[in-house]
């Protein structure tokens, strides 16, 4: 019993250290909807939120932590209306969701990107982002069963995915362009381009935002980041786009892409995903085609002399905590991994002595239980012994002689 008790207090300390250890980092994406507008706000939330959970698998990246040092608004880096309190933290990535009437069903659809970055490692990551889209598109699209992958196509975008090509450097031509990131390449021949490929080919025909910003559409036709959303079967979000992140310096699990392979001939479908300067637009005479002309904004963005930027360059005056992870929860992870070891071990002899103990009670037992077992017939023999009445045996006899 004492062992027990004490393996149940070692438990029950162990739990309380666990609780009070600094949270490890949740999802990647942080989603904040302003408004929504939607008719169908439980479906609209739930592709946003499924989108995010989708992303935040995939990326394994931990950005530090921005601290604002006084109140900020992002009403003119980020167009949406909306306050950071004083003290109030930006972890990974936010992005401001806003669902509101725009001009109907047809024509604008909205825009989505990065709106403010900071710099890591030597990397410049969009730390908040944007989402604006008309809530009668939302509502058509929930219909068509078409707004997952939309939204999932335009959240891609918001992490930086052709938005951020142009500044890294990341691909070149004109007439025909291609893509050069390391990682991108790799990633091609994972889905079945060929493995001396050097490059991987980009959208080059369209408007200014389909142009340099998607993969190919007659190379890789239902991919999740073409220029085209091809409508009546899935556009899977492939090992390739996954493997592009880590050009833009994102940690990435390339494991959790969907299926996919380079198809050997390429149908062009529906719903033509753009890029440019201007909102995205619907085609109104055909209920397939969605032209989003400005799906994302470019960003065109030199080097801030500040660690937190807008998308003009502005600097918003925000404190940013130190690259590494503070000292006092360095400290309190330590401990609190080492005592989890030491009552680990802990627990582990007091179950091995509780069990030893267990068997050689059992032992103990057993010997008692043969000793009882034993006692009646000693006892009789002894009778024999010493009673004078007992019968005298020949060999009694001879030795009395």
């Amino acid at each position: 019993m004492q062992v027990r008790r004490v393996c149940s207090v070692l438990v029950a300390v162990l739990a309380c250290l666990l609780c009070c250890a600094p949270a490890a980092s949740g999802a990647y994406i942080t989603l904040k909807i302003v408004e929504n507008e939607s008719s169908q706000k439980a479906a609209v939330t739930k592709a946003f939120k499924k989108a995010a959970k989708t992303w935040s698998k995939i990326i394994k990246t931990k950005l530090p932590t921005i601290t604002n040092s006084k109140a900020m608004s992002v009403s003119n880096s980020c167009g949406v209306d909306y306050t950071f309190a004083k003290g109030s933290k930006i972890k990974n990535l936010i992005i401001f969701v806003s669902i509101t009437s725009i001009d109907g069903v047809g024509s604008v659809l909205g825009s989505a990107g990065p709106c403010m970055f900071s710099k890591t490692d030597g990397y410049w990551f969009p730390r908040l982002g944007i989402m604006n889209l008309d809530s009668a598109d939302m509502d058509r699209m929930v219909t068509k069963g078409t707004l997952q992958e939309v939204i999932t196509h335009e959240m891609g975008h918001v992490l930086g995915f052709g938005t951020l090509w142009s500044s890294e450097d990341l691909t070149s031509g004109s007439s025909s362009i291609v893509y050069n990131g390391e990682n991108g390449v790799d990633g091609y021949a994972l889905v079945g381009g060929p493995s001396s490929a050097t490059s991987v080919p980009v959208q080059s025909t369209g408007g200014s935002g389909t142009k340099g910003a998607h993969w190919s559409e007659s190379t890789f036709s239902n991919e999740l980041m073409t220029g085209t959303l091809n409508s009546g079967k899935s556009n899977p979000l492939s090992k390739m786009t996954v493997s592009s992140l880590k050009d833009l310096g994102y940690k990435v699990k390339v494991s959790k892409a969907q299926s996919y392979s380079v198809p050997s001939s390429s149908k062009s479908a529906a719903v033509s995903l753009s890029t440019s300067s201007e909102n995205s637009t619907i085609d109104e005479d055909d209920d397939d085609v969605v032209n989003f002309e400005g799906d994302h904004i470019m960003i065109n963005r030199s080097e801030p002399v500040a660690v937190f930027t807008d998308l003009n360059g502005t600097v918003e005056y925000i404190a940013m905590d130190d690259d590494k992870v503070s000292s006092w929860e360095i400290a309190v992870t330590t401990i609190a991994a080492f005592l989890f070891v030491l009552l680990t071990v802990t627990s582990a002899c007091c179950c091995w002595y509780r069990n030893r103990a267990r068997k050689a009670m059992r032992a103990a037992a057993a010997a008692e239980a043969a000793t009882n077992s034993s006692a009646p017939v000693d006892a009789k023999i002894d009778e024999t012994a010493t009673n004078p009445a007992a019968p005298v045996t020949t060999a009694s006899v001879i030795e009395a002689v």
